[in-house]
């Protein structure tokens, strides 16, 4: 071989490897191109300058063993039901490496954008880029487009890619083409079948006690959900003003937490745009309707910010803690993988979220006659669909008043001229999740294969609404108190309601119910606790909305339904039922090499030196531990840390058969210690009962190993 033809084999040898090599390297990311953006709706380029909030996603590192906790954690026949994991243990489990995130950091900070979020469980960044970083980092042009409604969106011309093998899951923020939509109606009661409400309020309009009266007149005056975070999904803000009012209207007037505000993406809560103001006015003010007493949290964002971006941070908030045992969103228009992976983690830990399935009725045009469609779900990126969310639809309810307060008298599904309660079948979307394989479906039209919804409803029609600083006007303009319709309504109300069944589930010692689905759909399967704890609504209505010469798709019968799911709520005989089956958390005797099979016991050594103390902690009112339980030795410390303020705590020490070995008290602290010098090493149980100091009880319990 000549000199001439070796170097030109080495070059191109050399060239080739480097070329491999960084394709090798590379990877494609699917899933980000919009059906919308198309060449005859090209209205030019997105400038280079402008600047962009990005959400990185990054996959699980195990995600079918994520699914197969799922199924455990959620079976009341299973080992792992209800042992909820801290998000520590979440992220140990199930996340990526600390090594791979802070690659993947390292990476994009050397392609020019700016770290503006790096989350404990590692399963994205929040990025700050300009158009030409995002080129020059993902290999998109970002162009703006025109929708068929004229107004402009951006979105990338092509599927991103990185010359990188830190594995990527998906990239929010590339597109605005989805925008947050609140799922409320306004109207008038003029058209829509009467008044339903025969009560006291001259408007007819459902409020305040009302919601009680109707759907847990039974239940003792001081569940209240008092102890329990509701947590709530807002793309604006609201006047408190409103909520004060609000609560003034309920008979008899009462007292509930003033409402905790969580800033997502530097917004500052300042409303923006009425419509969206009503959206949040009404979520607080349904969950102080039937759960005065619980702690509202708004995780908010501002109207005009990328839906998907502000989405994913509000899901990592609320993630980490304090957590929130219920979450109810009444928005759609936003969501993709990596909000999918944590709402999974949500449930993972115990955190139950309530979905308004949307207004839409089967169909997705309302008055034409198109493939029956998902409601809310088939208009917005359906990705973040899981089987552990629960879908709200709507009803019409009707009470009468014999006396003083509203008894609840029917319900037909909500479907007038307004709106009509989303519901359908998940086609190629989500397949039919085990707790609904042996719900019949035949009458209801529903699917054997692909998931069904709604899964449960609740009034969305006629209800009175105090918003847009109604209080500060003086009551002057009867439109700043509704009437409004919309499964906006629902949603917040049984996230409210599941407040009201931890509440006691925690007076009974119990935990955290997490999502209800499974629980839900067992309940029902059984004819009597069916008719004990729901109120069915099978009196054939249906909810074609305005399509009413169309042939009826989902007819409202008995059991399930693609109308109303499996009804609304049935006072205290639910809350017990679902209580029930929250585990008891007492000391149990357990098996010699537990989990092990066989084991041979062998004395406990007595220790000859006492470590330096190490403290730990213990979980308190919230359900929910900031660190996992971890092994503490003998002479340490072991705290609890109360959410809450208390007058005094009893603990009491049970040994690894159950056998009490030690108790004592403490009188009002934040801080709790027990010194565990006068214990030998071992496993136990410790139980604390806490008198907080609003007059509640709780039940705390907590495994805890003493090393030598």
């Amino acid at each position: 071989m000549s000199k001439t033809k070796a170097l030109v084999w080495f070059l191109t040898a050399f060239l080739c490897a480097a070329w491999c090599s960084d394709l090798s390297a590379s990877q494609d990311l699917p899933g980000h191109l919009q059906k919308a953006a198309r060449e005859d709706n090209l209205a030019g380029p997105l400038g280079d300058e402008v600047g962009l909030d990005l959400m990185i996603g990054l996959p699980l590192r195990d995600p079918k063993g994520l699914d197969d906790f799922l199924k455990q954690v959620y079976d009341p026949h299973s080992f792992q039901y209800r042992k909820f994991l801290t998000p520590e243990e979440f992220t140990a489990r199930f996340c990526p490496s600390p090594s791979d995130y802070e690659s993947l950091a390292d990476f994009l900070r050397s392609k020019g954008l700016t770290i503006t979020g790096l989350y404990p469980n590692r399963l994205s960044i929040a990025a700050r880029a300009t158009v030409r970083d995002i080129r020059k980092t993902f290999g998109v042009n970002l162009n703006q487009y025109r929708r068929q409604d004229g107004r402009l969106f951006y979105a990338p011309d092509r599927e991103p890619s990185l010359d990188s093998d830190i594995p990527l899951l998906h990239i929010s923020g590339l597109d605005n083409f989805s925008e947050a939509k609140s799922k409320l109606r306004r109207g008038s009661p003029a058209g829509n079948g009467g008044a339903p409400k025969s009560g006291t309020d001259p408007s007819s309009l459902y409020v305040g006690q009302d919601f009680r009266d109707a759907y847990v007149p039974d239940v003792a005056p001081s569940l209240t959900g008092t102890g329990q975070r509701v947590a709530l999904v807002e793309f604006d803000g609201y006047y408190l003003g409103d909520i004060t009012f609000y609560l003034s209207l309920y008979t008899p007037v009462v007292s509930s937490p003033a409402p905790i505000n969580v800033s997502i993406g530097g917004f500052n809560g300042t409303p923006v745009n009425s419509l969206d103001v009503d959206e949040v006015s009404l979520d607080i003010e349904m969950v102080n309707a039937i759960a005065p007493g619980a702690q509202v949290v708004v995780y908010e964002a501002a109207p005009n910010s990328n839906s998907d971006v502000s989405f994913d941070s509000m899901l990592q908030s609320m993630t980490q803690p304090p957590l929130c045992g219920q979450i109810s969103s009444s928005w759609g228009g936003f969501g993709d993988s990596t909000a999918r992976n944590l709402l999974n983690q949500l449930a993972a830990q115990g955190q139950a979220y309530f979905e308004a399935s949307g207004d839409n009725g089967s169909y997705d045009v309302p008055g034409a006659n198109p493939t029956p469609a998902l409601g809310s779900v088939a208009g917005d990126p359906s990705l973040t669909l899981t089987s552990v969310e629960t879908l709200v639809g709507g009803t019409k309810l009707f009470t009468t008043n014999p006396s003083s307060s509203p008894v609840y008298a029917s319900e037909t599904t909500w479907n007038d001229n307004v709106g009509a309660g989303g519901g359908g079948i998940c086609t190629g979307l989500l397949a039919i999740p085990s707790y609904q394989s042996s719900v019949p479906m035949g009458a209801n039209r529903g699917s054997t294969s692909w998931r069904n919804f709604p899964d449960v409803a609740a009034a969305a029609a006629s209800i009175l609404l105090v918003s847009n600083n109604y209080a500060t006007l003086g009551g002057s303009g009867a439109s700043y108190r509704g009437p409004i319709w919309g499964t906006s309504a629902s949603s917040p109300l049984w996230a409210g309601f599941l407040a009201l069944v931890n509440q006691q589930a925690y007076s009974s010692g119990k935990g955290f119910l997490g999502s209800v689905n499974n629980t839900l759909y067992s309940l029902a399967l059984t004819p009597t606790t069916y008719a004990n704890d729901f109120h069915d609504i099978n009196d054939g209505s249906n909810n074609n909305y305005t399509n009413s010469g169309a042939a009826t798709l989902y007819p409202a019968v008995t059991g399930f339904d693609l109308a109303t799911g499996l009804g609304s709520p049935k006072g205290q005989a639910l809350v017990s039922d679902l209580v029930g089956f929250a585990p008891t958390l007492t000391p149990t005797p357990l098996p010699c090499g537990w989990p092990g099979p066989t084991c041979t016991m062998t004395p406990t050594p007595t220790p000859t030196s006492t470590p330096t103390p190490t403290p730990t902690q213990i979980l308190s009112k919230l359900g929910q531990a900031v660190l996992a339980p971890v092994p503490v030795s003998r002479g340490g410390k072991i705290c609890l840390f109360p959410d809450y303020p208390i007058l005094n705590s009893q603990w009491d020490v049970f040994n690894f058969t159950g056998e009490s070995v030690a108790g004592f008290s403490f009188p009002d602290s934040q801080k709790n210690c027990w010194d565990t010098a006068g214990i030998g090493p071992g496993v136990y149980m410790v139980r604390i009962k806490l008198k907080y100091a609003d007059g509640s009880d709780g039940v705390v319990w907590k495994k805890i190993i003493i090393k030598p």
